[in-house]
Parts: structure tokens; C-alpha cells; sequence
């Protein structure tokens, strides 16, 4: 076998030895110091862990405020649990995915009525949460690390085989170059959401709205119904930006799916509004932290687990949505952490202790829509390959909207998905003409790319549509005047009719890749092109609340340069502000527990912190124009989203 061994193989293998063997180290401390666990119950150290991973999560916000970036993506604040350089993001998912398995084995003891038993030689409680907070995440990094390795072609470096030091490496490559730039560009967009949310408009529309709200009573903590409008800015901004994301979804899946009940006793949307109210909820505990951080003792560091009678919880969530008391129950019991393996913190985000609900921040106060629900239907057994039809309906929509209304279009057939029937038959999601450009998409309704394992998916998937759209181009082009036929277009004998090609991926992840040699999109860089000529590069904000544009890509001028640029648009995406010079390798040293342990350091690609105008110095692939005032404004932008 190993003479037979591809370096990819001898790659993986030497790898799996090394994370294997750390693993199995992490696994051996844990059982150690389960051996003197302090005396308590599995209740109160859930609870501990809730309140360690909430002060984590406190800690690094403050620090980001304290931060003042040229550009909001790729910050990075020293984590409190590695030392390292991080991103908010990758702090933000630590302090949950961190402890998924620690809360997991609490619930499965409290399950089985599993009580500790602690002797003369137990650890100080607080030691022992320190420990197990570093195991936990150290465990969950290597497991990363690993997944890197099998399904991303991270490379492993021998550094110093005697001292076991070892580098493992992200591939420096034009796939994940854009892989990380259109990551980049979903953060962007999650930004600009937030952006529109401030708009009074549409702020206006659901300023009616209820949440729940926690206050003291007597000894407990109680929730209470409280106004979205008296709610403060922020509150009211990302209530309105749920409200906008909640009808975005609604383009993605099966209307049905979301309004229907699937024998649990609740609709999927109405599951959505319980997860806004909590979300407002998780949001508003964030101003009732002590100043003071620091965590000397157990007592101060459960300052930062908030809890909430399980029964006002119900109550105040019934008079907040208007959903009937039995429902919210089932909701809630539904959105709970369970010991099961297929339990997953960041869709099941509450950890129930007794008559209590305590409130993990990290997956309750930021969850993402998307996310949720693609793990709700898998819950409810819904295949979601069936959502394509849905998302290729949506995408055929919002490009016929634009065809219609662009002053420069007036010779086109409107876009089109169908099954068209020779001798043999293919089924196209996306058809559309105009004037001799003829434009072939594959629409792919993908779901979340969260994971090594996802992102190959994705890849895998994408790779599939590119030859789709290559055998589809092709039976076109050998039958165009029976496809005419059967469109019910009318073929010009004397036009040369151009092809562009595209796959429309729902995820935005991959977008500016060319997969089998088809562009790969998303619709809303679909529509776009055909919505304005004009792309924003660099804009200000200006005192009425509205923005003005400094500088601008020109996509065409007329008829003929639409039809001529568009493979330029669908090959290079201006939406995406990043290239090969937007990234820097970032080292991220793991720790390890004893000298003969392998020491690992794992360097991934990340965003430079550039200054606001270095995308001006790009290579353009359309012309930019600058305001008049561009020279006078432009040096005083310090910031970029």
C-alpha cells in the first residue's frame, strides 16, 4: 500500500498519526481530571460552563470596541483561551462549539441521574472549569484541525522532527483564495443588513413589535413582555433586521415547509419568532454584566450566567408573539439542549437546569436564520434537495425583474426554467435572451457552508453543475433551432448567437470560482448587473442619512457593452473586494500538554487590516469613475465595511 500511496495520502496519514495522538492526550487529561472532580453536581457545573463561555464572549467584545480597524473584516483581538490572535468570529464559535461536549456529558449524567463523587483530593472548582474550559476548546481545535486536513488539503511541514514541531498549512491557491474572499463578502453582507435595518422606513413597520425582557423578582429572575419601540436603538436595529432576514428565507424554501406543522405541534416560522423574541432577550442581558470582568471566585463568575424561570419564560413569550401557551412549550422544549449526538448548541441554544432556562449568549444572542432552519427540517426528516425548485423559481424572478425594468434591454425573451424534449431531454433552471446573447445558468440551492466537511460538499456539488451547464450548452447549441422552437423564441438564421454560462449558488460561498470552467455566482450578483451600470467602490455617508459615491465601476454604456462585458462580470464579480494581496497567513499556535507531546501550529489564510483606498491600486476589470469632490473626500474615509 505504501508504495502505491499518493502524497495526498502520506499527507493525511502522517497527520492522522500526530492529531490522533494529541487527541488521545486531550482524552486522557479529561479522564484525569474527572477523577477529582470538585465536589458539586453536573447541574451547577452546566451552569459554570454557560457562565465561562458568556464571560469569554463579554471579554473579547470588549476588547473589538476597543479596537479601531481600517476594515471591519479580519479584526482580530488576542483570545482569552489560546493567547492567539482571532478573529471575532472564530472566538465567537469557540465559545460555543468549545463547549458542545462538556455540556453534552453534563446533560447525559443529569439524564441518567449520574451524581459526581468527589473526594479529599478534588480540585478547586474553579481550577477545575479553567481546566476543562482548555481541554474542551483544545479538543475541539484539534478535531478542526483534522477536518482541515481530510476535506481541505491543509499540508502538513516538518519543522523539527526531534523536538516534534509541526506546521500544517492552508494551500495557498486561486480556489481557496476565493473561498476566503466570498466568506469575507457573506460577512460584508450580514454588515450591509444591518446597515439597511437603520433605515426609519422600515424600522417603522415593525416598531409594534414585542420581545421579552428579564428582570429580578423576589429571589428569581423572571421574563416579562416588554415594547420593541422603548427597546433602544440597537434592539430595535436588529429586531428590524431579523424581521428582513426572516422574509429573505422565504425565497430560499417551500413556502409550505416554513408555514406548515410537521407533527410537532408548531410551524417552522412560528419557531422563527419565539428565536427573535430570545435573541432581543440574549441581547438585553449584555447591559446587565458587572463592569468588573474578572472571575476570582465561583460566585463572580456566575454573574455572567444569566437564568430565567422556565414558566415566565412561557408566559412572557405568549403575550410577545401572540402564539398560543401550548405551542411556546413545545418551542421551547424543541430549542433545548439535549445529550443527544445530533444536538447542536447553536440551533438547540437553551440549557435547561431544573425550572430554569440559563442563556448561552454565543449561539442565542447572533444565531444565523439560515442555519437554523436547514437543521430544523433535517430534524423533521424533509429532504432538503427539494428547496432547488424553490430557489431556481426565485432566481428565474429576480432576473426577469431586472430585464424588464433596464432602459437599455428591449429585444429579449424573459427568463425561463423548463424541460425541453428532442430525441434526448435536458431540464434547465435558467433560460434567457437578449438580442443574440443567450444566457445558461444551473441554479443550486446549497445549505450552509459552516465546515471543512461542507465546504468539500459545496465543491463536490459545484463541480457537478459545471459539467450540467457544459452538457446543456451542448445540447443547445446542436439543436438551437428546435430549442428556439420549443421556447417559443423566434430565431434570427443570421444572428451568431453568444453563450454565457453560469451556476447561481445559493450558499454565495465559492462565488468568482470557476468550477469545469463555469462561473460560479450568486443571484443576487445575478441581478445586479442588470439592476444598475454603476457598482459602488467607495461611498460616504452624508447628513440626511443617505450615502454618496466617491468612486464607481462604469459595467457598460450602452446595449452592446452589456452584452460584451457580461462574462467579464460573471468571471470577476467586483462584488468581491478581496484578491490573492487582500490575505496574510496568520499563524495560530495550539498548545499541548507535556514536552513529548507533538506541538502543532496551524497557519490560515486571513484578511490584511489594508488601509481604506488599497482597493483603488487593484487591477480593475471595468473602468472606474471618481466624483468630482473623489480627491478632497476620499482621505477621510478610515474605515471600510
Amino acid at each position: 500500500m505504501r508504495l502505491h500511496a499518493t502524497p495526498r495520502d502520506k499527507n493525511v496519514y502522517e497527520a492522522g498519526v500526530i492529531v490522533n495522538s494529541l487527541l488521545g492526550e486531550v482524552r486522557s487529561k479529561l479522564g484525569e481530571i474527572y477523577q477529582n472532580v470538585p465536589k458539586t453536581t453536573y447541574e451547577k457545573l452546566m451552569l459554570a460552563y454557560v457562565a465561562f463561555s458568556n464571560r469569554d464572549l463579554v471579554v473579547a467584545l470588549k476588547q473589538a470596541v476597543k479596537t479601531i480597524p481600517n476594515k471591519v473584516q479580519g479584526v482580530t483581538i488576542t483570545s482569552s483561551i489560546s493567547g492567539n490572535a482571532m478573529s471575532l468570529q472564530e472566538i465567537a464559535h469557540g465559545v460555543v462549539d468549545g463547549w458542545q461536549p462538556a455540556i453534552r456529558m453534563c446533560q447525559r449524567n443529569i439524564d441518567n441521574n449520574q451524581a459526581i463523587t468527589s473526594d479529599n483530593t478534588a480540585i478547586d472548582i474553579l481550577d477545575f472549569i479553567k481546566l476543562e474550559s482548555a481541554l474542551s476548546n483544545l479538543y475541539a481545535s484539534y478535531e478542526h484541525l483534522w477536518q482541515c486536513i481530510l476535506w481541505s488539503g491543509y499540508k502538513l511541514e516538518e519543522l523539527d522532527r526531534d523536538l516534534k514541531y509541526f506546521r500544517i498549512t492552508q494551500p495557498l491557491t486561486s480556489f481557496e483564495i476565493q473561498f476566503e474572499a466570498s466568506i469575507v463578502r457573506k460577512e460584508r453582507l450580514s454588515s450591509q443588513k444591518t446597515m439597511i435595518a437603520y433605515s426609519p422606513e422600515l424600522r417603522k413597520l415593525y416598531i409594534d413589535d414585542k420581545f421579552v425582557r428579564i428582570k429580578r423578582q423576589s429571589k428569581i429572575r423572571v421574563a416579562y413582555e416588554a415594547p420593541i419601540k422603548s427597546a433602544g436603538d440597537k434592539l430595535i436595529t436588529w429586531n428590524t433586521q431579523w424581521r428582513i432576514q426572516v422574509i429573505d428565507i422565504m425565497s430560499y424554501f417551500p413556502k409550505k415547509w416554513l408555514e406548515e406543522d410537521h407533527g410537532s405541534g408548531f410551524s417552522i416560522l412560528e419557531a422563527l419568532e419565539v428565536m427573535r423574541c430570545l435573541m432581543l432577550m440574549a441581547n438585553s442581558c449584555f447591559e446587565k454584566f458587572p463592569e468588573d470582568d474578572s472571575a476570582f471566585n465561583l460566585n463572580k463568575l456566575m454573574e455572567f450566567c444569566p437564568r430565567v424561570s422556565s414558566q415566565s419564560l412561557r408566559f412572557a413569550l405568549k403575550n410577545a408573539t401572540r402564539i398560543e401557551h401550548s405551542k411556546i412549550a413545545k418551542i421551547l422544549a424543541f430549542l433545548t439542549a439535549t445529550s443527544n449526538q445530533t444536538s447542536d448548541l447553536w440551533c438547540e441554544p437553551l440549557i435547561k437546569v431544573k425550572n430554569e432556562y440559563a442563556i448561552l449568549l454565543g449561539a442565542l444572542a447572533a444565531p444565523s436564520i439560515n442555519r437554523l432552519v436547514e437543521h430544523w427540517f433535517t430534524t423533521f426528516q424533509i429532504n432538503l434537495e427539494k428547496k432547488g425548485y424553490t430557489y431556481e423559481e426565485s432566481v428565474v424572478n429576480l432576473l426577469n425583474k431586472e430585464l424588464y425594468q433596464n432602459p437599455l434591454i428591449e429585444d429579449f425573451d424573459e427568463a425561463i426554467g423548463k424541460r425541453i424534449k428532442l430525441d434526448t431531454e435536458e431540464e434547465f433552471d435558467l433560460l434567457a435572451r437578449i438580442e443574440d446573447l443567450i444566457i445558461i445558468g444551473e441554479s443550486k440551492s446549497i445549505v450552509t457552508t459552516d465546515s471543512p466537511i461542507s465546504k468539500y460538499r459545496t465543491t463536490k456539488i459545484l463541480e457537478h453543475a459545471g459539467e450540467q451547464v457544459i452538457r446543456k450548452t451542448k445540447f443547445f447549441k446542436d439543436n438551437i433551432e428546435r430549442v428556439f422552437d420549443k421556447l417559443g423564441w423566434n430565431f434570427d438564421s443570421n444572428a451568431e448567437y453568444k453563450f454565457a454560462q453560469c451556476i447561481v449558488n445559493s450558499s454565495q460561498v465559492l462565488v468568482g470560482h470557476k468550477s469545469n470552467g463555469i462561473p460560479v455566482i450568486d443571484e443576487k450578483i445575478l441581478k445586479y448587473y442588470f439592476e444598475s451600470s454603476k457598482i459602488r467602490i467607495l461611498s460616504v455617508p452624508t447628513k440626511d442619512g443617505e450615502h454618496k459615491d466617491l468612486a464607481w465601476y462604469e459595467l457598460y454604456r450602452n446595449i452592446k457593452e452589456l452584452k460584451d462585458n457580461f462574462e467579464t462580470y460573471l468571471c470577476n464579480p467586483p462584488q468581491l473586494n478581496e484578491d490573492e494581496k487582500s490575505f496574510e497567513y496568520r499563524d495560530l499556535v495550539l498548545p499541548y500538554l507535556s514536552e513529548n507531546s507533538y506541538k502543532v501550529v496551524k497557519r490560515r489564510l486571513s484578511v490584511k487590516q489594508e488601509e481604506p483606498l488599497a482597493i483603488m491600486r487593484r487591477e480593475h476589470k471595468f473602468r472606474v469613475i471618481k466624483s468630482a469632490d473623489y480627491e478632497s473626500e476620499a482621505p477621510k474615509i478610515t474605515v471600510t465595511i
